[in-house]
Protein backbone atom coordinates (compact mmCIF):
# COMPACT_ATOMS: atom_id res chain seq x y z
CA UNK A 1 0.00 0.00 0.00
CA UNK A 2 1.37 3.40 -0.91
CA UNK A 3 2.44 5.84 1.75
CA UNK A 4 -0.32 8.31 2.57
CA UNK A 5 0.35 11.96 1.64
CA UNK A 6 1.33 13.97 4.70
CA UNK A 7 -1.46 16.50 4.26
CA UNK A 8 -4.03 13.74 4.56
CA UNK A 9 -2.66 12.12 7.67
CA UNK A 10 -4.72 14.28 10.02
CA UNK A 11 -7.87 12.62 8.71
CA UNK A 12 -6.96 9.25 10.12
CA UNK A 13 -5.81 7.67 13.31
CA UNK A 14 -2.13 6.88 13.21
CA UNK A 15 -3.23 3.40 14.07
CA UNK A 16 -4.86 1.92 11.01
CA UNK A 17 -5.52 -1.62 9.98
CA UNK A 18 -4.36 -2.96 6.67
CA UNK A 19 -6.36 -5.91 5.49
CA UNK A 20 -4.52 -7.41 2.54
CA UNK A 21 -6.41 -10.01 0.59
CA UNK A 22 -4.56 -11.58 -2.30
CA UNK A 23 -6.83 -13.57 -4.54
CA UNK A 24 -5.74 -15.65 -7.49
CA UNK A 25 -8.92 -16.62 -9.28
CA UNK A 26 -9.02 -19.33 -11.92
CA UNK A 27 -12.22 -19.36 -13.92
CA UNK A 28 -13.43 -22.34 -15.93
CA UNK A 29 -16.68 -21.23 -17.50
CA UNK A 30 -18.52 -21.08 -20.81
CA UNK A 31 -19.04 -18.31 -23.35
CA UNK A 32 -21.84 -16.82 -21.34
CA UNK A 33 -23.38 -13.71 -19.90
CA UNK A 34 -23.98 -15.74 -16.79
CA UNK A 35 -21.25 -18.35 -16.93
CA UNK A 36 -21.76 -22.07 -16.40
CA UNK A 37 -21.56 -23.89 -13.07
CA UNK A 38 -17.86 -24.60 -13.45
CA UNK A 39 -15.80 -23.39 -10.53
CA UNK A 40 -13.31 -20.66 -9.75
CA UNK A 41 -10.53 -21.26 -7.25
CA UNK A 42 -9.35 -18.54 -4.87
CA UNK A 43 -6.17 -18.84 -2.82
CA UNK A 44 -4.04 -16.61 -0.61
CA UNK A 45 -5.24 -14.55 2.34
CA UNK A 46 -3.29 -12.35 4.74
CA UNK A 47 -4.50 -9.87 7.36
CA UNK A 48 -2.01 -7.30 8.60
CA UNK A 49 -2.09 -4.27 10.89
CA UNK A 50 -0.02 -1.10 11.04
CA UNK A 51 0.99 0.08 14.56
CA UNK A 52 -2.23 -1.34 16.08
CA UNK A 53 -2.78 0.70 19.23
CA UNK A 54 -6.48 1.47 18.83
CA UNK A 55 -7.47 -0.94 16.06
CA UNK A 56 -6.83 -4.68 16.05
CA UNK A 57 -8.23 -7.71 14.25
CA UNK A 58 -9.34 -11.15 15.33
CA UNK A 59 -10.96 -14.16 13.73
CA UNK A 60 -13.78 -16.15 15.36
CA UNK A 61 -12.79 -18.92 17.74
CA UNK A 62 -12.60 -22.41 16.27
CA UNK A 63 -16.14 -23.12 17.41
CA UNK A 64 -17.33 -19.91 15.79
CA UNK A 65 -17.80 -18.07 19.08
CA UNK A 66 -16.82 -14.49 19.91
CA UNK A 67 -13.16 -13.99 20.96
CA UNK A 68 -13.05 -12.29 24.37
CA UNK A 69 -9.40 -12.86 25.26
CA UNK A 70 -7.06 -9.91 24.92
CA UNK A 71 -4.51 -12.18 23.22
CA UNK A 72 -6.94 -13.04 20.37
CA UNK A 73 -6.51 -9.57 18.83
CA UNK A 74 -3.21 -9.32 17.02
CA UNK A 75 -1.35 -7.12 14.53
CA UNK A 76 -1.14 -9.97 12.03
CA UNK A 77 -3.46 -12.88 11.38
CA UNK A 78 -1.94 -15.84 9.59
CA UNK A 79 -3.70 -18.91 8.27
CA UNK A 80 -2.25 -22.41 8.26
CA UNK A 81 -4.83 -23.75 5.84
CA UNK A 82 -5.93 -21.26 3.21
CA UNK A 83 -8.53 -23.65 1.87
CA UNK A 84 -10.48 -23.33 5.11
CA UNK A 85 -10.98 -19.62 4.43
CA UNK A 86 -11.08 -19.39 0.64
CA UNK A 87 -12.62 -22.35 -1.14
CA UNK A 88 -14.53 -22.50 -4.40
CA UNK A 89 -16.36 -19.57 -5.98
CA UNK A 90 -18.98 -19.80 -8.71
CA UNK A 91 -18.89 -17.24 -11.49
CA UNK A 92 -22.68 -17.52 -11.72
CA UNK A 93 -23.35 -15.78 -8.40
CA UNK A 94 -25.33 -12.54 -8.37
CA UNK A 95 -25.81 -10.46 -5.24
CA UNK A 96 -26.70 -7.15 -3.60
CA UNK A 97 -23.84 -7.79 -1.19
CA UNK A 98 -26.08 -9.46 1.39
CA UNK A 99 -28.26 -11.99 -0.45
CA UNK A 100 -26.44 -14.40 -2.76
CA UNK A 101 -28.19 -16.50 -5.41
CA UNK A 102 -27.36 -18.52 -8.52
CA UNK A 103 -29.79 -18.11 -11.42
CA UNK A 104 -31.11 -20.86 -13.64
CA UNK A 105 -29.99 -20.26 -17.22
CA UNK A 106 -30.06 -21.87 -20.64
CA UNK A 107 -27.31 -21.95 -23.25
CA UNK A 108 -27.87 -20.87 -26.84
CA UNK A 109 -25.78 -19.19 -29.56
CA UNK A 110 -22.84 -18.95 -27.17
CA UNK A 111 -24.83 -16.94 -24.62
CA UNK A 112 -26.55 -17.98 -21.40
CA UNK A 113 -29.98 -16.49 -20.79
CA UNK A 114 -31.74 -16.12 -17.46
CA UNK A 115 -34.85 -18.21 -16.89
CA UNK A 116 -37.09 -15.97 -14.79
CA UNK A 117 -39.81 -18.55 -14.18
CA UNK A 118 -37.49 -21.28 -12.91
CA UNK A 119 -36.23 -22.05 -9.42
CA UNK A 120 -33.05 -20.25 -8.43
CA UNK A 121 -30.60 -21.62 -5.88
CA UNK A 122 -29.33 -19.90 -2.79
CA UNK A 123 -25.54 -19.49 -3.09
CA UNK A 124 -23.48 -21.04 -0.31
CA UNK A 125 -20.82 -19.04 1.54
CA UNK A 126 -17.29 -20.35 0.98
CA UNK A 127 -18.72 -22.74 -1.55
CA UNK A 128 -20.00 -20.40 -4.26
CA UNK A 129 -18.46 -17.15 -3.02
CA UNK A 130 -15.96 -16.06 -0.36
CA UNK A 131 -17.28 -14.89 3.01
CA UNK A 132 -14.83 -13.94 5.77
CA UNK A 133 -16.08 -13.13 9.30
CA UNK A 134 -13.72 -11.04 11.41
CA UNK A 135 -13.72 -8.76 14.45
CA UNK A 136 -12.37 -5.27 14.99
CA UNK A 137 -11.77 -3.86 18.43
CA UNK A 138 -11.18 -0.14 18.78
CA UNK A 139 -11.00 2.54 21.45
CA UNK A 140 -12.57 4.90 18.92
CA UNK A 141 -16.23 4.16 18.04
CA UNK A 142 -15.96 5.41 14.47
CA UNK A 143 -14.68 2.73 12.07
CA UNK A 144 -14.17 3.41 8.37
CA UNK A 145 -12.98 1.56 5.32
CA UNK A 146 -10.18 3.86 4.23
CA UNK A 147 -10.24 5.70 0.92
CA UNK A 148 -6.76 4.27 0.30
CA UNK A 149 -8.15 0.76 -0.16
CA UNK A 150 -7.09 -0.52 -3.56
CA UNK A 151 -7.52 -3.28 -6.09
CA UNK A 152 -4.64 -4.16 -8.36
CA UNK A 153 -4.96 -6.28 -11.50
CA UNK A 154 -2.31 -5.57 -14.10
CA UNK A 155 -3.68 -5.62 -17.66
CA UNK A 156 -0.40 -4.51 -19.28
CA UNK A 157 3.20 -4.21 -18.15
CA UNK A 158 5.32 -1.05 -18.18
CA UNK A 159 6.04 -1.58 -21.87
CA UNK A 160 2.39 -1.89 -22.79
CA UNK A 161 2.50 -5.66 -23.31
CA UNK A 162 -0.61 -7.59 -22.30
CA UNK A 163 -0.19 -9.41 -18.98
CA UNK A 164 -1.68 -12.91 -18.55
CA UNK A 165 -2.86 -12.89 -22.15
CA UNK A 166 -5.72 -15.13 -23.29
CA UNK A 167 -4.84 -17.27 -26.30
CA UNK A 168 -8.48 -17.14 -27.41
CA UNK A 169 -9.27 -13.43 -27.15
CA UNK A 170 -5.86 -11.78 -27.00
CA UNK A 171 -6.93 -9.70 -23.98
CA UNK A 172 -5.71 -9.85 -20.39
CA UNK A 173 -7.40 -12.52 -18.32
CA UNK A 174 -6.91 -10.20 -15.36
CA UNK A 175 -9.84 -8.17 -16.65
CA UNK A 176 -12.05 -10.50 -14.61
CA UNK A 177 -11.52 -7.96 -11.83
CA UNK A 178 -14.06 -5.79 -13.65
CA UNK A 179 -16.76 -8.20 -12.46
CA UNK A 180 -15.39 -8.62 -8.94
CA UNK A 181 -17.38 -7.14 -6.04
CA UNK A 182 -16.70 -6.60 -2.33
CA UNK A 183 -19.28 -6.05 0.41
CA UNK A 184 -18.92 -5.53 4.15
CA UNK A 185 -21.83 -6.48 6.41
CA UNK A 186 -22.10 -5.30 10.03
CA UNK A 187 -22.92 -8.36 12.14
CA UNK A 188 -22.11 -6.80 15.53
CA UNK A 189 -25.61 -7.54 16.84
CA UNK A 190 -24.98 -11.24 16.30
CA UNK A 191 -22.26 -11.25 18.98
CA UNK A 192 -24.87 -11.56 21.73
CA UNK A 193 -27.56 -13.11 19.55
CA UNK A 194 -26.48 -16.19 17.63
CA UNK A 195 -29.87 -16.30 15.91
CA UNK A 196 -29.55 -12.78 14.50
CA UNK A 197 -30.35 -12.52 10.80
CA UNK A 198 -28.75 -9.61 8.88
CA UNK A 199 -30.99 -7.16 7.05
CA UNK A 200 -30.50 -4.61 4.31
CA UNK A 201 -29.44 -1.95 6.83
CA UNK A 202 -26.45 -4.08 7.85
CA UNK A 203 -24.92 -3.76 4.38
CA UNK A 204 -22.33 -1.07 5.07
CA UNK A 205 -20.34 -1.19 1.84
CA UNK A 206 -20.80 -2.56 -1.65
CA UNK A 207 -17.72 -1.73 -3.67
CA UNK A 208 -17.26 -1.81 -7.44
CA UNK A 209 -13.44 -1.96 -7.54
CA UNK A 210 -12.84 -1.50 -11.29
CA UNK A 211 -15.66 0.44 -12.96
CA UNK A 212 -13.16 1.72 -15.52
CA UNK A 213 -13.07 -1.64 -17.35
CA UNK A 214 -15.53 -2.65 -20.02
CA UNK A 215 -15.57 -5.87 -22.03
CA UNK A 216 -16.83 -5.27 -25.56
CA UNK A 217 -18.24 -8.65 -26.56
CA UNK A 218 -19.69 -8.61 -30.06
CA UNK A 219 -20.97 -11.74 -31.77
CA UNK A 220 -17.70 -11.94 -33.71
CA UNK A 221 -14.46 -13.12 -32.17
CA UNK A 222 -12.94 -9.63 -32.04
CA UNK A 223 -13.46 -9.10 -28.32
CA UNK A 224 -11.91 -6.04 -26.67
CA UNK A 225 -11.21 -5.17 -23.06
CA UNK A 226 -11.51 -1.39 -22.89
CA UNK A 227 -9.66 0.51 -20.15
CA UNK A 228 -9.71 4.03 -18.71
CA UNK A 229 -13.48 4.19 -19.16
CA UNK A 230 -14.92 7.38 -17.65
CA UNK A 231 -18.55 8.05 -16.78
CA UNK A 232 -18.93 10.22 -19.87
CA UNK A 233 -17.36 7.73 -22.29
CA UNK A 234 -19.59 6.44 -25.09
CA UNK A 235 -19.45 2.66 -25.28
CA UNK A 236 -19.33 0.76 -28.61
CA UNK A 237 -23.05 0.05 -28.67
CA UNK A 238 -23.87 3.70 -27.98
CA UNK A 239 -24.59 3.42 -24.24
CA UNK A 240 -22.87 5.69 -21.76
CA UNK A 241 -20.17 4.21 -19.54
CA UNK A 242 -21.91 5.65 -16.49
CA UNK A 243 -23.77 2.33 -16.41
CA UNK A 244 -20.54 0.52 -15.57
CA UNK A 245 -20.35 2.62 -12.40
CA UNK A 246 -23.60 1.09 -11.16
CA UNK A 247 -24.11 -2.32 -9.61
CA UNK A 248 -26.83 -4.28 -11.37
CA UNK A 249 -27.86 -7.66 -10.02
CA UNK A 250 -30.71 -10.16 -10.13
CA UNK A 251 -32.94 -10.69 -7.13
CA UNK A 252 -35.84 -12.91 -6.15
CA UNK A 253 -38.98 -10.81 -6.08
CA UNK A 254 -40.01 -12.19 -2.69
CA UNK A 255 -37.03 -11.46 -0.42
CA UNK A 256 -38.32 -13.87 2.22
CA UNK A 257 -37.58 -16.69 -0.18
CA UNK A 258 -33.88 -15.89 0.01
CA UNK A 259 -33.87 -17.62 3.38
CA UNK A 260 -34.71 -20.93 1.71
CA UNK A 261 -32.67 -22.96 -0.70
CA UNK A 262 -34.66 -21.90 -3.74
CA UNK A 263 -36.95 -19.16 -4.95
CA UNK A 264 -38.73 -18.28 -8.18
CA UNK A 265 -39.44 -15.08 -10.07
CA UNK A 266 -36.63 -12.58 -10.55
CA UNK A 267 -35.96 -9.01 -11.65
CA UNK A 268 -32.75 -7.26 -12.61
CA UNK A 269 -32.33 -4.07 -10.61
CA UNK A 270 -29.67 -1.51 -9.72
CA UNK A 271 -28.25 -1.34 -6.21
CA UNK A 272 -28.49 2.23 -4.92
CA UNK A 273 -25.45 3.21 -2.90
CA UNK A 274 -22.78 1.03 -4.49
CA UNK A 275 -19.38 2.76 -4.33
CA UNK A 276 -17.16 2.67 -7.43
CA UNK A 277 -13.42 3.14 -7.17
CA UNK A 278 -12.02 6.55 -7.94
CA UNK A 279 -10.30 6.23 -11.29
CA UNK A 280 -8.03 8.61 -13.18
CA UNK A 281 -6.40 7.87 -16.51
CA UNK A 282 -2.91 8.24 -15.02
CA UNK A 283 -3.65 5.98 -12.05
CA UNK A 284 -3.33 2.29 -12.88
CA UNK A 285 -4.27 1.26 -9.33
CA UNK A 286 -7.60 2.92 -8.50
CA UNK A 287 -8.53 3.41 -4.86
CA UNK A 288 -11.84 3.53 -3.05
CA UNK A 289 -11.54 7.30 -3.21
CA UNK A 290 -13.60 8.17 -0.12
CA UNK A 291 -13.76 6.93 3.45
CA UNK A 292 -16.80 4.70 4.00
CA UNK A 293 -18.00 4.58 7.59
CA UNK A 294 -19.06 1.12 8.74
CA UNK A 295 -19.37 1.69 12.50
CA UNK A 296 -20.21 4.64 14.78
CA UNK A 297 -20.61 3.11 18.22
CA UNK A 298 -24.38 2.84 17.86
CA UNK A 299 -26.73 -0.01 16.98
CA UNK A 300 -30.44 -0.34 16.26
CA UNK A 301 -32.73 -2.33 18.53
CA UNK A 302 -35.56 -4.49 17.10
CA UNK A 303 -37.90 -1.48 17.21
CA UNK A 304 -35.54 0.61 15.11
CA UNK A 305 -34.29 2.85 17.93
CA UNK A 306 -30.60 3.71 18.27
CA UNK A 307 -28.69 2.79 21.41
CA UNK A 308 -25.06 3.18 22.44
CA UNK A 309 -22.79 0.15 22.21
CA UNK A 310 -21.40 -1.17 25.48
CA UNK A 311 -17.62 -1.11 25.66
CA UNK A 312 -15.90 -4.37 26.54
CA UNK A 313 -12.91 -4.59 28.88
CA UNK A 314 -10.03 -6.69 27.62
CA UNK A 315 -6.84 -6.67 29.61
CA UNK A 316 -6.46 -3.17 31.05
CA UNK A 317 -8.43 -1.31 28.36
CA UNK A 318 -12.00 -0.94 27.16
CA UNK A 319 -12.93 -1.36 23.51
CA UNK A 320 -15.78 -1.09 21.08
CA UNK A 321 -16.00 -4.54 19.52
CA UNK A 322 -17.48 -4.97 16.04
CA UNK A 323 -18.13 -8.07 14.02
CA UNK A 324 -18.08 -7.75 10.23
CA UNK A 325 -18.36 -10.14 7.32
CA UNK A 326 -16.48 -9.37 4.13
CA UNK A 327 -17.88 -10.98 0.97
CA UNK A 328 -16.01 -11.31 -2.31
CA UNK A 329 -17.63 -12.61 -5.46
CA UNK A 330 -17.63 -12.47 -9.25
CA UNK A 331 -20.85 -10.76 -10.29
CA UNK A 332 -22.53 -13.01 -12.85
CA UNK A 333 -24.62 -10.27 -14.43
CA UNK A 334 -21.52 -8.43 -15.62
CA UNK A 335 -20.17 -8.96 -19.11
CA UNK A 336 -16.61 -9.31 -17.78
CA UNK A 337 -17.44 -12.65 -16.12
CA UNK A 338 -16.63 -14.77 -19.16
CA UNK A 339 -14.61 -17.77 -20.24
CA UNK A 340 -12.20 -15.63 -22.24
CA UNK A 341 -11.02 -14.10 -18.98
CA UNK A 342 -10.32 -17.39 -17.18
CA UNK A 343 -7.25 -17.69 -14.95
CA UNK A 344 -7.53 -14.04 -14.00
CA UNK A 345 -5.51 -12.67 -11.08
CA UNK A 346 -6.16 -9.72 -8.82
CA UNK A 347 -5.06 -8.38 -5.42
CA UNK A 348 -7.31 -6.62 -2.93
CA UNK A 349 -5.78 -4.21 -0.42
CA UNK A 350 -8.34 -3.00 2.13
CA UNK A 351 -7.44 -0.77 5.07
CA UNK A 352 -9.55 0.26 8.04
CA UNK A 353 -9.08 3.47 10.00
CA UNK A 354 -10.63 5.51 12.81
CA UNK A 355 -11.74 9.10 12.51
CA UNK A 356 -9.86 11.79 14.42
CA UNK A 357 -12.47 14.46 14.86
CA UNK A 358 -13.10 15.37 11.22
Amino acid sequence: MKKQPSHNRHMFSKNSILLLVMLVCIFLSTLAWFTSLDNATATGLTFQTKTPATLELALPNEDGSYPTEDSAYKPTLEFDKMENILKIMEADVTSDGLHFIIPTTTQGDGVRRVQKDKNWKKAIANGDYVSIPFYIRSQDPDICVSKYSQVNAALTDSNGNIVNKSDISGISRNGIVGAMRVSIIDMTKSIDNSNYKPNDGDNKLLWIPRPDLYLDTPQTSNWRLLTNIQKTTTLPEGAMAQETYKHSYWKIRNNSEIGGLEGTGVDEITFIGAVPSEYKADNVTPSLGNDCQIGNGKLYDPSGNLYEMTKVKMGEKEYYVYKFVMNIWIEGSDAEARRLLNKGEFNIDISFCTKTGE
